[in-house]
């Protein structure tokens, strides 16, 4: 199929070293039951033949240097013919109701700015491993901010379609993140639109040691986020709004405590332990009354932490040594 001459819906497709699974997610979208659409691959500064696939299909290609995922989205989105923007990762692929549902969902709720699905969530082989994931976490449909601000939002990307009037007029992506940037443009948007939700599982979310991180660029994006959101929704006690002391600062200080805690226990530069402070520090001065081991972890340095942790586990009592002193105290 050649892409329509007046598409109704533009698919952005973000790509950096995409070789291994895009043949697999392009399948997918020209096996669609919806037909009207144009297909815009961003190629972020690949180095592998990410271009060389996509050029096997009748899409537009963008090549870039690598700006992250909020660039090439919205340079993506810049160029877009269709009503609709439906975004698509490389690693993911659509079932084939994907975008006849969402623009059946958009057509006829005018109201609605964005629409989304459930997903399954599959590995790298392709393996589903999570039926239906969002039935069973995140509480959705949202209904309100309280529920979008306290856990993850669970709009998975590849799931979401947008009107591009509504997504031009908010700006787009956030492009100083490199992480969270999705989730951050879905809470400023549902702010001012509502959403729907499609109790469908339409995509399939691949979940890969290649698809998450713990970098630096990521850490110091979710601290960028974090900071936004806090400014964005500040506790006003004289409306009884509790947002930034009870919804977003404890959500993001268990993510901070317990990546804090697994770093302790490796090495290596993705470690980050300084923005993890940062991290529990900024949380914490919205939410004082903990206990005193949590101020203690906060504030002693990350070398220090590490040795005593390093110097308690050598320490413990292996299961023979353990045998022996029982059987010592057993003589007496």
């Amino acid at each position: 199929m050649t892409p329509t001459a007046e598409p109704l819906v533009s698919i952005i497709l973000p790509v950096l070293n995409g070789s291994r699974f895009l043949r697999e997610c392009l399948d997918s979208v020209f096996s669609q039951t919806f037909r009207s659409f144009e297909v815009i691959v961003i190629d972020d500064g690949s180095t592998d033949h990410t271009a060389v696939i996509a050029a096997e299909y009748a899409v537009t290609l963008i090549r870039q240097a690598n700006q992250g995922q909020a660039v090439a989205r919205n340079r993506g989105a810049a160029i877009a013919r269709g009503r609709y923007l439906a975004f698509l990762d490389h690693d993911d692929y659509w079932n084939p109701r994907r975008l006849e549902a969402a623009v059946a969902a958009l057509e006829g709720r005018p109201e609605c700015a964005l629409t989304y699905s459930d997903v399954d969530v599959m590995d790298e082989q392709s393996n589903v491993t999570q039926h239906a994931l969002l039935a069973h976490f995140g509480d959705h449909p949202k209904r309100s901010l309280r529920h979008c601000l306290e856990r993850d939002l669970y709009f998975v990307p590849s799931s979401v379609t947008v009107r591009r009037s509504v997504f031009s007029e908010l700006g787009g992506f956030d492009e100083s993140l490199r992480g969270y940037e999705d989730e951050e443009f879905c809470v400023r948007l549902f702010k001012q639109a509502p959403v729907y939700f499609i109790p469908e599982t339409l995509v399939k979310w691949r979940q890969h040691p290649a698809g998450t991180s713990r970098s630096r660029h990521f850490l110091k994006s979710r601290i960028g986020y974090l900071r936004k959101l806090l400014a964005m929704f500040p506790d006003r006690p004289e409306a009884g709004e509790y947002l930034a002391s009870r919804s977003i600062a404890p959500r993001f200080f268990v993510y901070y405590r317990d990546d804090y805690l697994s770093a302790l226990d490796r090495r290596g530069p993705d470690i980050a332990p300084d923005e993890l402070r940062r991290g529990i520090l900024l949380t914490l001065s919205y939410m004082p009354r903990q206990p005193l081991s949590i101020w203690l972890l906060a504030h002693t340095p990350f070398w220090l932490t590490q040795t005593y942790r390093q110097i308690k586990q050598h320490l413990q009592l292996r299961p023979w040594l353990r045998q022996l002193v029982r059987r010592s105290w057993q003589r007496r």
